[in-house]
């Protein structure tokens, strides 16, 4: 499939948030380290299929032709909704960091993905969240004024 032929469809965020919700529950409660490990494999597939890739898409074509408002009103609306998945990123970050199969974690080759969660942990606040979406404004704000200039060469 080429890049032209994908559809864009603006994300059910509600259905996302829900289905984080239950994955994030059956981490907290997996029984055995292969159920956790089942559980985050899931966890990782669900966020780069149902959510990243979508969300690399809308800001791919934003920035291809900054000019389109359809475009732009969506990284908008996106930039405006995701305070309410802070809560929950923090809820699974944790549940990785204190998981009682953080060692096991660990030795099967884990360690950067729970040294990211140790990381988030420390940055994803409510207060640093709402400043990088007030940057994510700005920065498209600055892309599209720089590719609105127009220069002269003779």
């Amino acid at each position: 499939m080429k890049f032209d032929e994908i559809k864009y469809e603006r994300l059910d965020l509600q259905a996302i948030k829900k289905r984080g919700i239950e994955l994030e529950k059956q981490l907290r409660n997996a029984k055995s380290y292969e159920e956790a490990k089942s559980i985050l494999k899931e966890i990782d597939t669900f966020m780069a299929d149902d959510f990243m890739t979508p969300m690399s898409y809308l800001h791919i074509k934003n920035t291809i032709d900054t000019s389109d408002k359809f475009y732009e009103d969506e990284v908008k609306y996106y930039n405006k909704k995701m305070p309410m998945f802070i809560g929950l990123m923090r809820k699974l970050n944790k549940d990785l960091v204190e998981s009682p199969f953080k060692e096991e974690f660990i030795k099967d080759g884990y360690s950067i993905k729970i040294k990211s969660a140790e990381v988030s942990l420390r940055q994803n606040k409510l207060s640093v969240a709402l400043l990088s979406m007030k940057e994510s404004d700005l920065k498209m704000q600055y892309s599209k004024t720089v590719a609105q200039a127009k220069t002269n060469f003779m």
